[in-house]
């Protein structure tokens, strides 16, 4: 495997490389030159394949009306983590449990502390997410 094309994919950010490692420990796929070609170039690709893949999979309608994306809305634009039951309050769902398997098909991006609060990963992803010019369908 080639550390050259992992870090020319990565631009230089560890944070891609990181989130890179845990996707790849998912899997159990054998890591092949074919494989790093395929894979996403730079953070802005890999949040909008990922971002792809968790609303194709969890919304049957259109992205932006499924409950997953107007969570991430209110974790975005929140000046701090948002507590699970002000989250619930936001979000109108009267069930704990349903909010909870929601923010847990998010939680690699939006992760539930300790403390009970649902915060952003990485601030790079907030910025993603709120970058009308990064040319993605998630802003």
């Amino acid at each position: 495997v080639s550390l050259d094309k992992l870090v020319e994919k990565s631009e230089g950010l560890f944070i891609y490389a990181r989130l890179l490692a845990e996707t790849i420990d998912e899997g159990s796929e054998i890591i092949t030159e074919k494989t790093l070609d395929d894979l996403p170039n730079g953070i802005d690709e890999y949040y909008e394949q990922q971002f792809n893949r968790i609303f194709n999979i969890e919304c049957n309608t259109e992205w932006y009306d499924c409950m997953e994306w107007k969570v991430v809305g209110f974790i975005v634009v929140a000046e701090e983590p948002l507590h699970m039951e002000f989250l619930q309050q936001l979000t109108g769902v009267s069930k704990t449990q349903a909010l909870k398997e929601v923010i847990k098909k998010l939680s690699r991006f939006f992760p539930e502390y300790n403390d009970k609060r649902v915060h952003t990963y990485h601030k790079s992803l907030a910025d993603w997410l709120t970058n009308d010019d990064n040319g993605s369908d998630f802003n």
